[in-house]
């Protein structure tokens, strides 16, 4: 999922002053402190407006449930156990070698000051900037670089890197996999064998922010929008007649490709997959793909998104716009804002909850995770495993949730139904509402965002209708799957 990134500069984890946002690939502009506002205040207590009646009106409880199924272990053949936790063996003198995301930073940290008191192992931790990864992970596979020990993943690297660059889990990971939350492990399993991978770090899914006074101003009940686009899409005269921004999207961000990120959570909503497991045939060229596309084209015309906000560089950028005060809704962010989140909150005109979908009832979004597997040509195969093993482990995950200022989102069930992070994060039942409607990414080993860019921009120009946009779509991908396959 390429976001358009700002570059990031390298960071060790002695100074991690770039970070990532919820997941790395959507970072905002470069220089943001650990320290500054972002996701983290939200998830203090005591930020989210209208909470209660967000709760009341998509069911979710007050106190935290875990957030779906236990996921299974996708790897492990059927009727096996994991490996028995063998006592720490010293490390001492060896020091591995991570790449990471450097928001993940501190999570990582965790993890090493718990290994290292056990075993004297230690680990640096750098960030290559984003929009350096790919190409970088590239040519780490092609020279087959054993210089690293673990490196940074997430869904769609996970899909173009993962069979080439990392060591299964299966063997190697000794830790209870059944505890991780619903959908947290597809996302670092390559889809093309079914192998897990890797592991996540943190997990979250992109919300929906509204501004409770704006929506108020026009007549409309403030603390319960509509959950439908449609309609949302028909309240556009009314904000537009109050000089209000209805939405800031940006279908074509200049700091990546967005048309893709924006059709996906629309799409989620029909509840209905966009491609095969395999990832060899699509999907979307049925009436689900077709109600997108009409969604998409009927936004559009009514003026929803903002024509003035359609190329801005990211969804960063929107949310800095949103918190001005004359823009009813978008997409939740991370970015430092002012004023701050709690500040707007306590004013009302900030409040969270999951995506409106297609039809009433319905939402769709798309997980984030980042996360790190081994290095399949790393010189130190066991001291990485036991450094990994012991990251991923119960008692670190409860004490990254709990972290300050960060307060990561949990990956675990467990740690979602523990007490003290439920209190520590009132986004957790904003997630679980999300979670109940398909947050997938839709990664897969091909690049087919670009295609999704095109057709998107000749919606926006009138140039297609949602039928063609369809069938240009279809067969545009359907040609990136048709040359992957046959390269």
């Amino acid at each position: 999922m390429t976001r358009g990134p700002q570059a990031q500069a390298n960071v060790a984890h002695q100074s991690p002053d770039v970070e990532d946002t919820m997941t790395e690939q959507n970072q905002p502009p470069i220089g943001r402190s650990l320290s500054a506002l972002s996701r983290r205040d939200v998830l203090k207590g005591g930020l989210m407006a209208g909470s209660a009646a967000f709760i009341a009106a998509c069911g979710a409880a007050a106190t935290a449930s875990p957030a779906g199924p236990a996921t299974p272990a996708p790897t492990l053949a059927p009727g096996a156990s994991p490996t028995p936790t063998p006592e720490p063996v010293s490390y001492a003198g060896v020091t591995l070698n991570n790449h990471t995301g450097g928001y993940s930073i501190p999570a990582y940290q965790i993890g090493l000051d718990h290994w290292k008191a056990e075993t004297g192992g230690n680990a640096t931790f750098t960030n290559i900037p984003f929009d350096e990864k790919p190409v970088k992970l590239a040519s780490f596979i092609a020279t087959q670089d054993s210089s690293w020990d673990l490196h940074y993943t997430y869904d769609n690297f996970m899909q173009r890197f993962g069979a080439r660059l990392l060591l299964p889990l299966e063997g190697n990971y000794t830790g209870d996999l059944s505890d991780f939350v619903n959908g947290a492990l597809a996302g670092f399993t390559t889809q093309t064998d079914q192998v897990l991978r890797g592991l996540p770090i943190h997990f979250s899914a992109w919300l929906w922010t509204w501004n409770p006074e704006l929506f108020t101003k026009i007549g409309e009940d403030g603390s319960n929008p509509p959950d439908t686009y449609e309609a949302l899409f028909a309240l556009t005269p009314k904000f537009v007649a109050e000089g209000i921004i209805p939405c800031a999207q940006p279908w074509q961000g200049a700091g990546g490709t967005f048309a893709k990120l924006y059709w996906t959570h629309i799409y989620n909503s029909t509840g209905h997959p966009m491609f095969s497991d395999d990832r060899t045939q699509l999907m979307f060229d049925g009436p689900e793909g077709l109600s997108a596309f009409r969604t998409i084209e009927a936004g559009l015309k009514s003026g929803w998104w903002d024509a003035r906000y359609l190329n801005i560089t990211n969804e960063h950028e929107a949310y800095v716009e949103f918190a001005k005060g004359n823009m009813a809704t978008v997409m939740h962010s991370e970015s430092a804002i002012e004023p701050t989140e709690k500040e707007l909150v306590a004013a009302g005109k900030l409040a969270t909850r999951q995506f409106p979908g297609i039809t009433p009832g319905t939402t769709g979004s798309a997980q984030g995770a980042d996360g790190t597997g081994v290095n399949k040509w790393t010189k130190q195969p066991e001291a990485s495993w036991s450094y990994f093993n012991r990251t991923f482990t119960p008692d670190v995950a409860l004490e990254i949730s709990l972290h300050e200022p960060e307060l990561y989102p949990p990956t675990r069930n467990s740690v979602y139904a523990n007490p003290d992070v439920i209190a520590a994060q009132p986004l957790i039942p904003a997630h679980q509402a999300q979670a109940k409607g398909a947050t997938n990414l839709w990664s897969t080993p091909y690049d087919y965002a670009p295609v999704f860019d095109d057709v998107v921009n000749k919606m926006i120009k009138g140039e297609y209708s949602a039928q063609q946009a369809q069938d240009a779509a279809v067969a545009g991908v359907q040609d990136v799957i048709i040359k992957y396959l046959s390269a």
